[in-house]
């Protein structure tokens, strides 16, 4: 059948109403022997899979946290178990199968839910918890005649999608009925597994054309995780797994940023039709492997039919066409992706422009503060930098902006959905924001994630958020010269107050430091490669994306290697893995320097490292290749030396042990009525506190040693951030004697 063929038999089984066959959802039969066993009469003792599956979810229900941790690997799910007892939350077994065994190995099928106290949010955004899931796929080996739990395999283990045709029909605050044909790999022995939301309530599953087997296991508004689902499929390079079933829309009220309540609609949940609703693409509202997996980059084709009166973005490219009183949207993915976006609204008023070969869509209402045109020159400015840099990056090319509610009332533009740009209410100018001390280039970093949006491995969200923090501040600095120096001062603030010590990169963290460091390790290998070769390496690594191939660090660092004609990985990989930057020292002995590296977890490789050699004539600058924890330079040639910089032109990420000591005085005259004046690091730059003031005579006193930077500061007056611009201001910080440690 041709896809136009299996579209029209789609939109004929929607407008039939198949999809509606409300809360009949089709029992799923029982894997058959050996591919489904069940646990539940399993014999005592790990003798068995299924009775260590049965032990395992035992534990997990019922078991003290120390009881659980003995037959569970993971250290992660270990503490979510700690946390679910010490709160005395509610611990559900749901699912304890064995999928597959072989040869003294196992695949089984672990589910479970934590009823969380307070409750998280309820619906799309909650079924999709930040918190790692838990049901999925575990491994399980026999050593001895027992059975144990080694590892959890992902869900894009040996299985890829390949492509996803979706048919949907949205009922405007109450659910969207999907049919949704999936082009899927099978390398597993043990069958397809995806993720989908908690919402989802499934129909019908079928496989080249036949009901399968499957598992679907989800849970209720009040269940941190998200929905896992099974399907019965033999390994094949290729079969058609096809979808049917309902989501339950996500009901609220505007609550992020909900400042400007005349603007804000009514919230979905008030009688009569919803004013605006959205599918975000992380709601998992269609089935997903792995948001950083390779595996799981596929093309979209998406079909939805609304009432007219709404209008609607699928966040790629699309047509729109209105047959009585429904609308159809149908979407293409100009390239392969790993998730789309569904989002409405009644007062849209979308308009599209062809720009300098980039067309740019807005779905905004008519009293948005930023017009159509102003948003489409300014991703067509951006966009034609980063194309003269590192290639086109969509074909066509195409960039949107929606003004979302559900978003948030009032917030700027700040995430990527697809091909789109999510926008608060209201949709704020917040293209540039020229303040020297905390400058932004909006537009700038959300049009550069299509390069790099497909990034996949334990990387990829320091891949994509960071080449994007990366790539903002170069457009920055190319379009307001002034301003880059500063961007790239408040980059390594954000790295110094929020990851330096610790976390690294990779494995992830938890507090967004993808965003600074990994802009800078960007930033450095720009230095290091130099522009033009880090500019090609860029270009080769979005075409891998573009084309679904591995697109990881490694990948990336093989690239930035051919560029600069040798093995980058010794640079690199520290960047990536330690939680220390290298923190330099220097001593002359006679006419040798001593450098050495004062970092507790290993020695950096710093290629092209430059070195002021501070003399009684003047300053010397040596360029070395420090590559061991202490090395030796000659510089007998220099005469006396009094002092040593490392990096004055700040091209790497280093601790900086030279500044002032800097004294902050706010005289009483400006706040008479103040009992206690505090100095606060605005936007976090110096400190993750406020800094108590002394009174001396008239004027309240602060005295920091700060190493050299840029700080962009205010006072706080009884606990309240100063808003009058004469309390606040930016102080630059030079390297004028030793200081210490950087100001926390």
């Amino acid at each position: 059948m041709t896809s136009l063929d299996l579209a029209t038999h789609h939109g004929a089984a929607i407008r039939r109403g198949a999809l509606r066959i409300a809360a009949l959802a089709v029992v799923a039969a029982l894997p058959p022997a050996g591919r489904g066993c069940s646990a539940q009469n399993a014999p005592r003792g790990d003798r068995t899979p299924a009775a260590l599956a049965t032990h395992v979810m035992t534990r997990f229900a019922n078991g003290t946290p120390e009881a659980f941790a003995a037959v569970f690997p993971d250290s992660v799910i270990r503490a979510m178990v700690k946390a679910a007892a010490e709160r005395q939350a509610t611990r559900v077994s749901k699912q304890a199968r064995v999928l597959w065994q072989r040869d003294g190995r196992a695949v089984l099928f672990l589910a479970g839910s934590v009823d969380s106290l307070p409750a998280p949010q309820s619906g799309l955004r909650g079924g999709v918890s930040a918190m790692r899931n838990f049901s999925g796929l575990y491994e399980a080996m026999e050593s001895g005649k027992r059975w144990t739990v080694t590892r959890q395999l992902p869900a894009d283990s040996m299985n890829r999608v390949l492509a996803h045709l979706i048919h949907a029909e949205l009922v405007p605050g109450k659910r969207v009925d999907v049919l949704d044909t999936i082009a899927i790999a099978v390398g597993a022995p043990y069958g397809f597994v995806a993720h989908l939301n908690n919402g989802v309530r499934i129909m019908d599953v079928r496989v080249d054309g036949r009901r399968a087997a499957h598992i679907y296991e989800r849970g209720g508004a009040n269940v941190l995780g998200h929905g896992m689902l099974w399907v019965d499929v033999p390994p094949r390079p290729r079969a058609q797994l096809v979808l049917t079933y309902s989501v339950a829309e996500e009901r609220r009220s505007v609550s992020r940023g909900a400042t400007d309540s005349a603007r804000a609609p009514a919230p979905v949940a008030d009688a009569g039709p919803p004013a605006y609703g959205e599918y975000f693409n992380t709601s998992g509202w269609h089935a997903y492997l792995d948001l950083n997996s390779a595996n799981d980059r596929g093309r979209y084709s998406v079909t939805v039919r609304v009432p007219a009166a709404y209008r609607l973005t699928t966040s790629l490219p699309q047509t729109d066409t209105v047959v009585g009183g429904t609308r159809i949207v149908r979407g293409e993915s100009a390239h392969p992706e790993f998730l789309v976006a569904l989002l409405y609204d009644r007062h849209w008023m979308p308009k599209r422009t062809t720009v300098g070969g980039l067309t740019v869509e807005t779905f905004f209402r008519p009293d948005a503060r930023v017009s159509h045109d102003t948003v489409a020159a300014a991703f067509a400015r951006v966009y034609r930098y980063f194309v003269a840099r590192f290639g086109p990056a969509n074909d066509p090319p195409y960039h949107a902006a929606v003004e979302s509610f559900g978003y948030g009332a009032t917030s700027g533009c700040g995430q990527r959905e697809a091909d789109l740009v999510m926008c608060g209410g209201g949709v704020s100018d917040s293209s540039t924001r020229a303040s020297t001390g905390n400058p932004s280039y909006t537009w700038a970093h959300e049009t550069s994630h299509a390069w790099t949006l497909n990034a996949d491995g334990p990387a990829a969200t320091m891949l994509r958020e960071g080449w994007a923090t990366f790539a903002e501040g170069a457009a920055l600095a190319a379009e307001y010269p002034r301003l880059g120096p500063a961007f790239w001062e408040r980059a390594r603030n954000g790295v110094m107050l929020g990851t330096e010590g610790r976390q690294s990169l990779i494995p992830p963290g938890p507090t967004g430091g993808y965003y600074s460091k990994g802009a800078w390790v960007l930033h450095m290998l720009e230095y290091v490669v130099g522009d033009s070769g880090f500019d090609r390496a860029i270009r080769a690594y979005s075409k891998l994306q573009f084309e679904a191939k591995p697109a990881g660090y490694r990948e990336l660092i093989a690239l930035m290697s051919k560029e600069a004609g040798r093995d980058l990985t010794s640079f690199a990989m520290p960047w990536l893995t330690r939680r220390f930057m290298p923190d330099l020292d220097g001593q002359v002995i006679g006419t040798r320097l001593i450098v050495s590296q004062r970092q507790p977890d290993g020695a950096y490789d710093l290629p092209a490292l430059d070195v002021d050699l501070v003399t009684a004539s003047g300053t010397v600058q040596r360029t070395i290749h420090l590559a061991e924890a202490v090395d030796t330079i000659d510089v007998g040639t220099v005469g006396p030396v009094t002092g040593v910089k490392f990096d004055p032109g700040h091209h790497f990420l280093l601790q900086r042990r030279w500044g002032e000591v800097v004294r902050f005085e706010l005289p009483v005259s400006k706040a008479p009525a103040a009992t206690a004046v505090a100095l606060a690091g605005r936007d976090a730059s110096f400190s993750t506190r406020p800094i108590a003031a002394a009174r001396e005579g008239d004027a309240w006193v602060v005295v920091l040693p700060m190493s050299e930077g840029r700080y962009p500061w205010r006072w706080e007056i009884d606990g309240v951030a100063s808003r009058d611009p004469a309390l606040a201001g930016v102080r630059d910080v030079q390297a004028m004697q030793l200081v210490g440690p950087y100001p926390r």
